[in-house]
């Protein structure tokens, strides 16, 4: 007579095995699934800040001839101009307000965490390019928010001691601070030549892929 015992035994062995591999293969897929999701939105948002800054880069990059930059508002809300960042778009307006300040810091560090994030989400040297290119996105911002302080200062301290704009210029040391925001443009745009050279773009489209 068959061993029924055994043979249900064995079955039901198998079973659990069965079940254990369907397990280990759905978690699996589902970890995919959840890397390739974190990947996306890890890599639109970054996307969102290369694509503003390709829109404005030759604006941004010319120089004003030893004027200072009065349109830096302007610039600032280019830069700004998305879904991600369009929050602190007014941070620069009304730079001293506490509220727009908090706003503004909040950001910055999103920004500074999206860097980070992507580099532990896309593994590589080669992809060390985007994560400097992020981060240097959040200086440019945090800069322009304190050049403009700066020139607000110099409109009303030109007025309150009758000084001209090169002694309110030379006073507050702003040719210092321009040339500190442009070196962050140009290298910005170096990050952004880098990535189009070595191909990062379809690079980062087959890493998100399944």
């Amino acid at each position: 007579m068959p061993d029924w015992d055994n043979s249900v035994a064995a079955v039901t062995a198998f079973a659990a095995i069965v079940a254990l591999g369907t397990s280990v293969l759905q978690m699996r897929q589902s970890n995919k699934q959840h890397l390739f999701d974190k990947r996306l939105a890890s890599w639109e948002r970054v996307n969102g800040l290369l694509e503003l800054f390709a829109a404005h880069r030759k604006q941004l990059l010319d120089e004003e001839d030893g004027q200072p930059d009065f349109a830096i508002d302007l610039e600032f809300k280019w830069l700004t101009n998305n879904t991600f960042l369009e929050q602190i778009q007014t941070s620069i307006i009304k730079p001293l307000d506490p509220q727009e300040q908090r706003e503004l810091h909040l950001k910055l560090d999103e920004i500074r965490q999206t860097a980070i994030e992507f580099g532990f989400l896309f593994k590589g040297k080669q992809f060390t390019t985007v994560f400097r290119f992020v981060s240097l996105y959040r200086d440019l911002l945090f800069e322009m928010y304190q050049y403009k302080i700066l020139t607000d200062h110099m409109t009303e301290y030109a007025q309150k001691f009758n000084w001209t704009l090169e002694k309110a210029q030379d006073t507050l040391h702003e040719k210092v601070r321009y040339k500190q925001l442009k070196d962050t443009v140009r290298q910005m745009d170096d990050c952004r030549v880098l990535m189009q050279q070595n191909n990062l773009l379809k690079k980062i489209s087959d890493t998100i892929k399944l």
